[in-house]
């Protein structure tokens, strides 16, 4: 996972890479029913998911550069 002054980038399964925008991040949740339980979800606008993993390096510091960055970020449920 990467930021930049656009948004956040991605290198999923399979090697498919996913961009979201700043301003299309509406959410950061947990996922439904704590499964998987060490993971944090990126939701946007257009549903596109983004999952963090809870081990990851500097995570806490990803979170907060969404807070900071992301204007139309509505909910956040980490616990």
């Amino acid at each position: 996972m990467q930021a930049s002054e656009e948004g956040l980038r991605s290198n999923a399964i399979m090697g498919k890479r996913i961009f979201v925008a700043w301003k299309d991040i509406i959410e950061i949740r947990k996922p439904k029913f704590n499964i998987p339980h060490d993971a944090v979800y990126v939701i946007t606008n257009s549903n596109k998911k983004l999952m963090l993993v809870k081990g990851m390096k500097n995570l806490d510091k990803m979170i907060t550069a969404i807070k900071l960055n992301s204007p139309n970020l509505r909910n956040i449920k980490l616990y």
